[in-house]
């Protein structure tokens, strides 16, 4: 499954998806972090098509739902600009990806892997 975050107007929804998924405090907070930034820098009144971006968050089959990801936005897997490991335990590694898709929007794609 994927969930799309793209404004603060959308706080709720992540909360609950958070708690709904389980998610990771860490892992919600680096979603709040980078909406923040588009909100600052796009305003929090555009829709997820408008210039910014977005996030996706990855709860279930993270493999093909990553590469629906990429072909709508006709992205190969190392065309990302930034992969940075959110938590890394036993159990679970959480990944962010940063891909820059124009001059104007990026996504972030967040998900996990299984150990």
């Amino acid at each position: 499954m994927i969930n799309e975050y793209w404004t603060k107007k959308q706080n709720i929804q992540l909360q609950n998806d958070c708690k709904k998924y389980n998610i990771p405090l860490m892992v919600k907070k680096e979603i709040e972090r980078v909406i923040e930034i588009l909100d600052s820098n796009y305003g929090m009144e555009r829709s997820k098509k408008d210039y910014g971006g977005c996030v996706y968050l990855l709860v279930s089959n993270e493999e093909k739902e990553h590469s629906k990801i990429l072909e709508k936005y006709f992205l190969d897997e190392e065309d990302y600009e930034f992969k940075d490991i959110l938590i890394e335990n036993e159990e679970e590694i959480w990944i962010s990806e940063t891909y820059i898709t124009s001059t104007e929007y990026s996504i972030i794609i967040i998900y996990k892997i299984n150990k």
